[in-house]
């Protein structure tokens, strides 16, 4: 049941990333060359795009060989995220150093700022749990922490897509916007990444639900126990 889920709720995601990378092209495909014009907004979308898969990268993993699989592919591809918002990021940061205006005055850019610091924090407390968990006193101690990660990755998504938002909506990307409709399509890509990425989640992974896969497993135990007990009960009327 989860495998179909995922499926369909993987293509969801899947569309609205595609979508939102061809509107954010479209205009900037429109704008005369300027670097910090061009390239600031090209690399926070890369970076937009990668940290949202690493969070999905992780969302259907189960078994254990899933989970090492997933945890690799997600520090492989949140590593490259981490990368496109440090130059996206420096390359605006520079920009207003050179023209001498004001840092951080826009909504936009407050955002843009939480999301730099928060993933520092983010991405060490990753590290540790995932790496170095006796850190914190003990491996289980460590991995148990694990789920508090998780449920802040959710969160940090969400100030991503806030911080995109309103980034689409700036002077620059609606002034060079190719047909002023397009921002609907914007919407649109929002609530696809969203829907796909809210019906993968496991609730039992934040340690609010018990795990149901657990559950059928000790249930399969207790029915294969139960099953050489008859036996062995059936062998010795026999005799």
């Amino acid at each position: 049941m989860f495998k179909y889920k995922d499926y369909i709720f993987g293509s969801s995601l899947h569309i609205g990333l595609i979508l939102f990378f061809g509107l954010v092209i479209a205009v900037l495909t429109q704008i005369p060359f300027a670097p910090p014009l061009i390239l600031h907004p090209l690399f926070m979308t890369l970076f937009i795009i990668l940290i949202t898969e690493g969070v999905a990268l992780l969302q259907p993993t189960s078994t254990e060989k899933e989970k090492k699989k997933g945890l690799k592919l997600h520090a492989l591809v949140q590593g490259f995220a981490y990368v496109f918002l440090i130059v996206g990021f420096g390359i605006m940061v520079n920009s207003k150093m050179q023209r001498g205006g004001p840092h951080f005055a826009s909504d936009h850019a407050k955002f843009g700022l939480t999301v730099f610091i928060y993933i520092f924090f983010q991405a060490l407390f990753g590290i540790t749990t995932a790496y170095f968990p006796g850190i914190f006193g003990s491996v289980t101690k460590g991995k148990s922490l694990w789920k508090f990660h998780r449920m802040t990755g959710y969160l940090f998504l969400v100030i991503v897509w806030v911080t995109a938002q309103l980034g689409i909506r700036t002077d620059l990307m609606k002034n060079f916007m190719p047909v002023p409709n397009l921002m609907a399509g914007h919407w649109v890509a929002l609530v696809l990444v969203v829907i796909g990425i809210a019906g993968r989640v496991r609730i039992y992974k934040w340690g609010l639900v018990p795990n149901p896969h657990q559950h059928a497993s000790q249930q399969d135990s207790s029915a294969i126990l139960q099953y050489h007990e008859q036996q062995t009960v059936n062998t010795n009327e026999t005799k």
